[in-house]
């Protein structure tokens, strides 16, 4: 098959010609008239379609041909087109009326340019009448090279060769004009010669015309051909030789076509050189290609419509500078080369396209639009404004669309890998999984000995839930990628591969094959420890509890803080009792004594006998050193009614024993002490507790923990005022601590103080003006100080200004789930494929985070308080805000609440404020559903509001008591009414909103 070197011009109605034969040397020399023999015809043409012949002897010399073209060359041949193309300035145009400039390659060429270390003269021809002087290549020009391949024709002048380039774009080409053993002289290589358009002779090196059988040579009209020796003439196949012109070669003797059988080892190919007025385009082809697949070839060979001539598409590609001015991001470059082009070209689709990716890149998206939708217009087969219009659609983070344009890229270049890949980073984006099942397959194809290629098909079909394809994936890369076991790169990718086989195993059921993938390549991992964490899972998952417990007690020895250690060691001694388990927890605590995690279970767990014990031995102690932890081990334990009374009466020792204490453990014994009253009944000894906060600050005034809890104390007995000088008083102890100047900031807030809490928050900030610095705690993605920022301004009714900081909440988990899209083609380089499986599965119950659920449960309220009240000022200040695209503020509520709804639907608040919107709506079955869900959580005069809203007599109405009716509890309709059945669409559909 004929492989096609470029195709750059446009699609013209002109003639095809085909360049002349390059014949073999040693041929025998027949004998012709000496005309015939002695001239040789050079053709030179423009681009532009102008061409001119001239005649020179056989054996004239470089200088001599030049001289010869530069005194016959017409006057006033030169057209428009060069001088628009060559971009002279008036004076220069008018210096250089007559010149001739080559094009090669994009480049205007003058002097001589170096093609495989073989110097040739390119003509600079002024058009004057006398030519003194030969010009001489320069050194510059004889280092520069050529890109592609040979030379196409070479004429042998005496002992030297003088070559002519008739290559792609370059307007020169040399006619035949002299009998076969002439032409053997003038050309030395092997070729194809085309004669008038009707069949084609291929000689090869022995110079021997064969026939398969005896054969008449055929003319258009009556012709003799005569040889000076004896000769035989063999063909492969009948054939029929047709001469443009009539022509006699006198005849010496007669001779005799015989029928011989030649073979050759190697087949023989020719080079077929087409070309028009501004086009050229080179292939291989075999001898006895088929005439009609060399017809399909020549017209698939063709530019498709609005292709640039040869110079513009090599200054349209990346080393041209669109592309590489949009990968480097230099766009204005690029937009001023695009209008450059588009000034000779203003229908070339591609280039609108590029100027319109450089118009968005430049903030000016709706004018990028519609040039990309223009050159669409001029361009609608070309997958390259298919790409750039998909590629300006993901810069918006219009992920669905981007997919569609890069589906109709892919129509037009089916194998194109770059937007193959692009294709694959979207839908791993937007989860369609099964859609990128088939797109990496395809990619996988296309680079099947490229590693990446079976690891991102793997993925693609585990994220689809295919397993058994994606563990036969993984199988054929440790059969088929085999890599030195001597280097630490390689043992990190092994055992990252090996754990993801295992997790694909573990998550099919295989328990047993996902133990023996891990268990039998010990020597490649790593990382021990998480190692044997997947072999004591295995083996639990596999009901081995005996050797999973002796995995978990290694674990347990390496970190005895690891909950998952102790949960899976607890697991596996299938404990029938609570006393089994606290004596299991308390032989280790023996064991590990420094071990804070053991301590607290063991107080989950304990009875009271046992709690005291715990108390005394490991809490009181921890406190007396000064340890801040110490009573966050037992504060959960006042949510538990039966454990106050000992919570009590430990306390109450500690107030005996305060007499004995020493002056250093007697500050922190006041802490625990005004820690517990804080608490213990609801804070009714608060007096109690404020009491001995003022003795341990007496005691250690310049200990900044201290006044960290008495601030604590203080804002738990509901006093925020003192609460915040307090804890500003205790920042200002170290203002080197970020996080007591943070909490100070917090606590003003929560006291209203807004100014004071700016001021705190900004100095850990780099320096400049106020508001910059309150930006960049913006793009520093502070939840903290957004959410109690909109609290501050929603405790002063300040709604529009609470939610304009919701909405910056709301933006971060955005951003939070965009993120992602970088690391997609990441985790494939550096193979961190567990932990990649992770992040897209955290990623898509994002929404979930406590702290969005409670922006987004502040952010419901403020809505629906707009809604009632619909003042005119609150409706002024909040028409600068984006409320998630609509100004109407139900429909920004319902955005929240089906958020809300998605992942947190078993919170009683959640549904309440899901029904008030609900309600407002006109969504009464929502409204029920809500309620049903609640579990006895709503009030009477909220499912009055509901009857009262009910139409009499629809089916509407019906349905919803029934619902009612029928459900009891809660817990009897979460499976029939779960999220999905409140339709709420998927994650990503919600947050492409």
């Amino acid at each position: 098959m004929g492989t096609s070197l470029e195709s750059t011009a446009a699609r013209q109605s002109e003639t095809v010609l085909v360049e002349s034969a390059l014949l073999p040397r040693d041929t025998p020399s027949p004998t012709t008239t000496e005309e015939a023999a002695d001239d040789v015809m050079l053709r030179l043409l423009l681009v532009s379609g102008n061409r001119c012949d001239f005649t020179c002897p056989l054996r004239s010399s470089i200088h001599q041909i030049k001289q010869n073209i530069i005194q016959n060359w017409p006057k006033g041949i030169l057209d428009k087109w060069a001088y628009e193309f060559l971009e002279w300035t008036e004076e220069e145009r008018a210096e250089n009326v007559e010149r001739l400039r080559i094009l090669y390659h994009g480049r205007f060429l003058e002097d001589g340019i170096t093609l495989e270390s073989i110097a040739f003269g390119y003509l600079k021809l002024p058009v004057t009448s006398t030519y003194d002087k030969e010009t001489k290549p320069t050194k510059q020009s004889k280092m520069r090279s050529s890109q592609s391949g040979s030379c196409c024709a070479c004429l042998q002048i005496g002992d030297y060769h003088r070559f002519f380039w008739v290559k792609e774009a370059c307007p020169l080409t040399i006619l035949r004009k002299c009998s076969f053993h002439r032409i053997s002289r003038i050309f030395n290589k092997p070729h194809t010669a085309q004669i008038d358009k009707t069949h084609t002779i291929q000689l090869d090196k022995s110079h021997t015309i064969q026939f398969d059988k005896p054969h008449t040579i055929q003319l258009d009209k009556p012709h003799t051909i005569q040889f000076d020796k004896p000769h035989t003439s063999q063909f492969d196949k009948p054939h029929t030789i047709q001469l443009d012109k009539p022509h006699t070669d006198l005849p010496s003797k007669p001779h005799v076509h015989q029928s011989t059988q030649q073979t050759s080892r190697t087949p023989i190919y020719s080079n077929l050189t087409l070309f028009n007025s501004t086009y050229t385009n080179q292939f291989i082809i075999p001898n006895n290609y088929a005439a009609q697949n060399l017809k399909t070839l020549i017209f698939l060979s063709f530019p498709r419509e609005n292709d640039l001539g040869p110079y513009w598409n090599g200054f349209f590609t990346f080393q041209g500078c669109c592309l590489k001015y949009y990968e480097y991001k230099q766009y204005k470059k690029g937009l001023k080369v695009c209008e450059t082009l588009l000034k000779k070209h203003p229908e070339h689709g591609e280039s609108l396209a590029m100027k319109g990716l450089f118009l968005s890149n430049l903030n000016r998206k709706d004018e990028g639009y519609e040039h990309v939708r223009i050159g669409l217009k001029y361009s609608l087969k070309s997958h390259v404004c298919w790409h750039v219009y998909g590629l300006m659609y993901r810069a918006d983070k219009n992920y669905d669309e981007a997919i569609k344009c890069y589906r109709n890229a892919l129509r037009f270049d089916k194998d194109n890998g770059q937007i193959l890949r692009e294709l694959a980073v979207l839908q791993l984006q937007t989860r369609q999984y099964a859609a990128l099942v088939d797109t990496r397959y395809q990619l996988l194809s296309l680079r099947p000995v490229v590693k990446l290629s079976w690891v991102s098909l793997a993925i693609a079909y585990h994220l689809n839930r295919k397993f058994e394809q994606a563990v036969g994936i993984l199988d054929a890369i440790f059969e088929g990628f085999p890599v030195e076991c001597d280097t630490r790169s390689f043992h990190i990718e092994q055992s990252e591969l090996i754990f993801y086989k295992s997790l694909i195993l573990r998550e099919s059921g295989n328990y047993e094959a996902a133990f023996h993938a891990i268990d039998k390549s010990n020597f490649v991992h790593v990382d021990s420890l998480e190692w044997n964490e997947r072999r004591a899972q295995l083996l639990t998952d596999m009901k081995s509890y005996h050797e999973a417990s002796i995995i978990y007690e290694k674990l347990l020895k390496y970190n005895p803080d690891s909950s998952c250690a102790l949960q899976g060691y607890i697991k596996c001694m299938r404990l029938q009792s609570t006393e089994d388990e606290i004596s299991i927890l308390s032989g280790l605590a023996k064991k590990y004594p420094r071990s804070i995690l053991l301590q607290s279970e063991i107080m989950k767990t304990a009875d009271l006998d046992i709690l005291k014990g715990v108390l005394s031995n490991n809490v009181l102690p921890r406190a007396r050193r000064g340890i801040l932890s110490a009573f966050s081990m037992i504060r959960r334990l006042y949510k538990n009614p039966d454990y106050l009374p000992i919570l009590q009466q430990f306390c109450e020792q500690l107030e005996s024993s305060l007499p004995t204490e020493s002056g250093d453990d007697l500050a922190w014994i006041h802490v625990l002490i005004a820690q517990h009253y804080s608490l213990f009944d609801g804070g009714l000894h608060g007096d109690k507790a404020v009491f001995n906060m003022e003795c341990a600050t007496k005691l250690k005034p310049d200990v900044p923990e201290v006044f960290l809890y008495y601030a604590k104390i203080l804002r738990r007995l509901g006093l925020v005022e003192k609460a915040a000088d307090c804890m500003e008083y205790a920042s200002g102890l170290d203002r080197s601590d970020r996080f007591l100047n943070t909490k100070a900031a917090k606590y003003f807030l929560r006291a209203g103080r807004i100014d004071e809490a700016k001021r705190l928050a900004v100095l850990f900030v780099k320096k400049g003006e106020p508001e910059a610095q309150l930006q960049d705690l913006v793009e520093m993605q502070v939840l903290w100080f957004a959410l109690e920022m909109g609290r501050a301004y929603q405790s002063k009714q300040d709604h529009a200004q609470a939610l304009s900081y919701f909405n910056q909440i709301k933006k971060h988990f955005l951003d939070f789930y965009e993120d992602q899209f970088d690391f997609h083609n990441y985790v494939l380089r550096r193979m961190t494929l567990g932990s990649y499986i992770s992040l897209l599965r955290y990623e898509d119950v994002i929404s979930g985070h406590p702290e969005f659920f409670k922006a987004a449960n502040l952010a419901v309220k403020s809505l629906l308080h707009l809604y009632d009240t619909q003042s005119n000022d609150i409706e002024n200040g909040l028409s600068k805000l984006d409320l998630s695209g609509s100004a109407d503020y139900l429909e920004s509520a319902k955005y929240w609440v089906d958020l809300l709804i998605a992942f947190r639907s078993k919170d009683a608040t959640s549904q309440r404020l899901a029904f008030e919107v609900y309600i407002r709506l006109g969504l009464l079955t929502k409204a029920a559903r809500c309620i049903v869900l609640a579990d006895g959580c709503f009030t009477k005069e909220a499912i009055d509001t509901l009857l009262a809203r009910l139409p009499e007599g629809s089916p509407e109405t019906e349905a919803i008591l029934s619902l009612l009716k029928d459900a009891r509890t809660a817990s009897e309709t979460t499976k029939s009414y779960n999220s999905k059945s409140l339709e709420v669409p998927i994650l990503d559909k919600l947050l492409s909103r």
